[in-house]
């Protein structure tokens, strides 16, 4: 199966493959792209040097610098959805994309990859779409959790969900830290939405509709002190 990592940093990039590269059956390639047209071609390029010079070991400058050459990590300094880089991805015959990079996902790209885009969304789905899906989570209180799931064009809409797992964030006192845990685990969660289809496309695949779950928008910071507090960790500190 050839997998290509759609990122917008060497930091993600690397970490990635460090996570990925040895699944069995996975042809693992890295692309590094601007996420939008609005970001200059220079500016870009500033960026890359430093993410490179300053948020990598020199280890992973070095492992870096191995991928371009091995034609293992490809940077190109159009937009992820320019037609130059769209050339590149149909040229490489993707089977499967990893979501790491910031931007909504028109059919152009998605028809780029012959089974699509995979994006562990921190929410349990089809209940939970949209942002601040951890708070409302919480605030309702249901099991927080990813599911890792092929995108389409919607908002947490894609019909074919792949792994739909809950995670226990209780043991954080502040919101921030519990959502940068359950980001912490996008690596963990491609490898086993990997694994999962490597059997059979369709193993253990199920499907939502548009019409299932809501759509929840971003929380505002008086709800999102209501939802801190129902992280036990955070009420068991408040009433030591």
């Amino acid at each position: 199966m050839k997998v290509i990592a759609l990122c917008a940093n060497f930091k993600v990039a690397i970490a990635l493959w460090y996570q990925l590269h040895r699944l069995d059956h996975i042809d693992f390639t890295i692309l590094i792209s601007k996420a939008s047209k609005k970001q200059g071609r220079i500016a870009f390029i500033w960026q890359l040097l430093k993410g490179f010079l300053g948020r990598l070991w020199p280890r992973d400058q070095c492992l870096a610098w191995q991928l371009w050459r091995a034609k293992k990590l490809h940077i190109s300094l159009s937009a992820l959805q320019d037609e130059s880089t769209l050339a590149w991805i149909r040229q490489q015959a993707p089977d499967v994309g990893l979501h790491a990079i910031g931007v909504i996902y028109r059919k152009s790209i998605l028809d780029c990859f012959r089974l699509g885009i995979l994006n562990p969304h921190i929410g349990l789905l089809p209940e939970y779409r949209g942002r601040s899906v951890m708070e409302w989570s919480l605030l309702n209180g249901d099991p927080t959790g990813i599911t890792t799931f092929f995108i389409d064009e919607g908002i947490d809409t894609g019909a074919r969900l792949v792994l739909r797992e809950a995670v226990d964030v209780s043991l954080f006192r502040e919101i921030a830290a519990a959502k940068q845990f359950l980001f912490s685990l996008n690596g963990v969660m491609f490898a086993k939405a990997l694994e999962v289809l490597q059997p059979s496309e369709s193993a253990g695949l199920c499907h939502q509709k548009p019409e299932d779950g809501k759509r929840y928008y971003v929380m505002s910071s008086l709800f999102t002190e209501v939802a801190r507090q129902m992280l036990p960790a955070s009420a068991t500190s408040e009433t030591s």
